[in-house]
């Protein structure tokens, strides 16, 4: 819902109003390096840790499983059909 009233108005703080939490630092993003945080950090700073983990291992768990798939899943069905 706050990104997409972001992309409506191009207002962010109308976009968190929305969200009904507390005032964001905006003063500190302003100011803040975007670039150097990107190099430093791969997730957003206001995020859990422990939701973030969670997130990129499920992540690796989709990666493992589309790669199993993509290796046999084709030749398995004809194997295993019964004449």
């Amino acid at each position: 819902m706050m990104v997409e009233q972001r992309c409506l108005d191009g207002n962010w703080r109308t976009a968190w109003l929305m969200m009904d939490m507390g005032s964001p630092p905006f003063e500190a993003w302003a100011r803040m390096d975007a670039a150097r945080k990107r190099r430093e950090t791969p997730q957003a700073s206001l995020a859990e840790p422990t939701w973030i983990s969670s997130i990129n291992n499920r992540l690796k768990e989709e990666d493992a499983l589309l790669k199993r798939r993509g290796k046999g899943g084709g030749k398995k069905g004809a194997e295993d059909k019964d004449d």
